[in-house]
């Protein structure tokens, strides 16, 4: 049970479309998490999310304070924001497929470990 002084975990999303919406309905469902920002290319989809807005990730990666992110774009852009997530020593969940290829994965694995960050 969640004490009334716990802090709630900061978390913000990339990627607004079909799974984002998904995602972000499940999140805002969570007692124990703030939803804080959403980024997606489209930045009226990210903005009918009720949260500031991006178009840009690490824009929005330097903007907020946040605990983790929420990876729900398309496999193509995941090895570049898993790597900015790590960067920030952010934890981040990265919505399957993980990566286009198997090298790609082991690759977000090997920069994760490196630096000390769950993915």
């Amino acid at each position: 049970m969640e004490s009334s002084t716990q802090r709630k975990l900061r978390g913000a999303i990339v990627g607004c479309g079909f799974f984002g919406r998904i995602q972000w309905d499940a999140w805002l469902r969570m007692p124990g998490v703030e939803m804080v920002a959403a980024c997606d290319g489209m930045l009226d989809r990210a903005a009918s999310f009720g949260v500031p807005a991006y178009k840009d990730a690490e824009a929005m990666l330097r903007a907020h304070s946040l605990d983790f992110l929420d990876i729900a774009t398309r496999p193509a852009s995941h090895l570049h924001l898993v790597k900015l997530a790590v960067a920030a020593k952010l934890p981040c969940i990265c919505q399957k497929p993980i990566a286009e290829t198997i090298e790609q994965a082991a690759e977000m694995e090997r920069i994760a470990a490196r630096a000390g960050v769950r993915i």
